[in-house]
């Protein structure tokens, strides 16, 4: 079986961990990256990475700082603009997490002008561990266009 690998960036472990679970018992590989430094000094080495799962709000790091992050409210979406030409060229999907407003967050994916059905929006309070592998299944079978 070949497995795919999906890049998890999250500060919150406990979390991640069930729906990282589930993800492995489906036959993933999750490379999780605690923070955004991490995940920017390490993302290179994921070329062969399919698809990536960003929190929205996280800790600016030594990246960002607290006002550029609105104190940490637009970490992922800056971490997502700054990955943006290479997660086109690789063609990974990526999947945004968010407890804010899923439509002021998509409205800024937007804005970044990914290729439609590359980057998918969810709000966390409405994702469950046991789905997810479909709702990755999903986004990851979906052929971006302009």
């Amino acid at each position: 079986m070949n497995t795919k690998q999906l890049i998890w960036v999250d500060d919150e472990k406990r979390w991640v961990q069930p729906y990282v679970d589930y993800l492995k018992g489906v036959g993933y590989m999750v490379r999780l990256f605690p923070d955004i430094d991490t995940a920017d000094q390490q993302y290179d080495q994921c070329v062969d990475a399919v698809g990536i799962i960003l929190d929205v709000m996280m800790p600016g790091g030594d990246l960002f700082t607290e006002e550029k992050t609105e104190e940490g409210h637009r970490t992922g979406l800056l971490l997502l603009a700054r990955w943006r030409d290479r997660i086109v060229a690789r063609g990974q999907h990526v999947f945004v997490l968010t407890n804010r407003g899923v439509d002021e967050i998509k409205a800024e994916v937007k804005a970044l002008n990914f290729p439609h059905g590359l980057v998918e929006v969810e709000h966390k309070g409405y994702t469950n561990a046991k789905t997810f592998p479909n709702l990755i299944e999903n986004l990851l079978g979906k052929k971006p266009r302009p």
